[in-house]
């Protein structure tokens, strides 16, 4: 398996994604952890706040995608990142 993950690793992100590499990163990061409750790495993530904001917005509920993108703000250490999730929540009212 340390082949694939070092194929993964050189490729990922150097070509257009295809069908099988989102796939085959999956299959490293659940390789390389020491136990299940290492791989998931969404846990802590300001994107995960971030989809469920714009999914909370399209589903009209702008207090909840209000709250979600205030809390990606707050999550990711990225200036225009942190603008821009802070300028969704802001017009959401």
């Amino acid at each position: 398996m340390s082949e694939g993950v070092a194929l993964i690793t050189r490729t990922l992100g150097t070509t257009p994604i295809g069908p099988y590499q989102p796939q085959a990163a999956i299959a490293a990061v659940h390789d390389e952890a020491a136990s299940a409750d290492d791989t998931d790495s969404m846990t802590h993530n300001h994107r995960l706040e971030a989809v469920r904001g714009h999914l909370f917005e399209l589903a009209g509920d702008a207090v909840a995608a209000r709250e979600s993108y205030r809390r990606a703000a707050r999550m990711t250490a990225s200036i225009p990142e942190q603008r821009y999730l802070a300028l969704r929540a802001a017009q959401l009212g």
